[in-house]
């Protein structure tokens, strides 16, 4: 699944609008937010932060779904692996809903890649400018 990526997607885009505060602000107010201070986060947190920084109120909802169907896998994978092994019909189920939940994750990377490129357009345009103009 694209979990991880989603997660990595989401860092990579909240650097990059770290950079272009950090360049607007110049040296008027401190800003020392960087990949550092979201490498650890959890999605939940990620999103929380993104959803501040990003008025794509589909990403964001999907990105919350996502969170939810991650925790369903991360419970039932037990469930899955030890009590169910030998009952064909409940791991058919699972099996079908783990493949929804992986074309969620891939349609999430796919939009906060989209996303992630508007952002660095954005930083590039700003490259060479100064924080007057």
């Amino acid at each position: 699944m694209f979990l991880q990526c989603v997660e990595e997607t989401i860092k990579d885009y909240l650097v990059e609008v770290y950079e272009i505060i950090k360049k607007k602000l110049g040296n008027q107010i401190p800003f020392k937010f960087s990949r550092k201070s979201v490498e650890n986060d959890s999605l939940g947190r990620l999103l929380t932060k993104f959803s501040k920084v990003n008025s794509n109120k589909d990403v964001i909802d999907r990105i919350g779904r996502l969170i939810k169907n991650r925790n369903y896998c991360a419970h039932r994978a037990y469930v899955m692996i030890f009590r169910q092994k030998f009952d064909n019909k409940y791991l058919s189920d699972e099996i079908e809903k783990l493949e929804k939940i992986a074309n969620n994750s891939r349609e999430c990377f796919i939009r906060l890649q989209m996303e992630l490129k508007k952002v660095s357009e954005i930083k590039n345009k700003l490259r060479g400018n100064t924080i007057d103009k």
